[in-house]
């Protein structure tokens, strides 16, 4: 089945999801690619009796040069949203939600995996109602961990089973439009689990401070194009949250 027009990750998985009966729904990026004991390695690991209330599996994750990707993270409390978006986390690793400094050469039980690979229990899916689809793309994928844990899954990281995937992938050639969905799913995920207070300051960081870093960042280097894809970026997050500032949710109150 092909979609007549690109209705965003997370709606395409739920469609995707409706055709399938199987037990499990494995969730793949268009950058990702299965290898020899990929599906069935992480089968026969959610299949373990241990492994019953554990709802999400995800795999290590190589590039084409066989670098490990940094894949699992914790979920995130609005102070690492700010700290991501002012850059403070770039600067000292370990304050990084994505866990960058977590040996990914071991398996173990994490908040999240990306769904770059993505293996989830059907009854799981279905006790959730499958993808938020108001994120786009990004962070739909988080939101869904986020949710699993709050309703007593696990989410387990299997060192012992690789796939590929490239990272960036088809989204790599519309840069501006891709920092526009980070930047909208970050300010969504923000006002759907932090609460107004924290939701305030995720916006607020992420429109005040983070653009002059970026921008910053690429006229230092004298990257034109990534100081123009910030702009473009910008102006459409921008048009974005005037539309939706416009909106009244039921209690009165504007909400992205």
């Amino acid at each position: 089945m092909q979609a007549p027009v690109n209705m965003g990750f997370g709606k395409a998985c739920n469609v995707g999801a409706k055709l399938a009966t199987n037990e499990f729904l494995l969730f793949l990026n268009p950058d990702a690619a299965l290898q020899a004991n990929s599906l069935l390695g992480a089968l026969e690991a959610a299949q373990r009796p241990e492994n019953s209330k554990t709802g999400l599996f995800g795999v290590q994750l190589k590039d084409a040069s066989g670098h490990v990707a940094k894949s699992c993270a914790r979920f995130p409390s609005a102070m690492d949203m700010v700290l991501k978006a002012t850059g403070i986390a770039s600067l000292i690793p370990a304050m990084d939600y994505h866990l960058v400094t977590w040996d990914h050469k071991k398996s173990g039980q994490v908040d999240h995996v990306i769904g770059a690979f993505y293996l989830v229990r059907r009854n799981l899916y279905e006790e959730l109602g499958g993808f938020d689809e108001r994120f786009f793309v990004y962070l739909e994928d988080l939101d869904f961990s986020y949710r699993a844990q709050k309703h007593g899954w696990y989410t387990q990281y299997l060192a012992h089973v690789q796939a590929f995937h490239a990272g960036g992938g088809t989204s790599d050639q519309v840069k501006a439009l891709r920092l526009y969905y980070a930047l909208r799913s970050r300010i969504q995920y923000s006002f759907k689990h932090h609460g107004r207070l924290g939701a305030f300051c995720v916006l607020a960081a992420t429109v005040l401070a983070e653009p002059l870093a970026r921008l910053a960042v690429a006229i230092a280097r004298r990257s034109w194009i990534n100081a123009w894809e910030t702009l473009q970026a910008y102006a459409r997050l921008t048009l974005w949250l005037a539309q939706h500032c416009s909106r009244k949710n039921p209690s009165g109150q504007s909400q992205p």
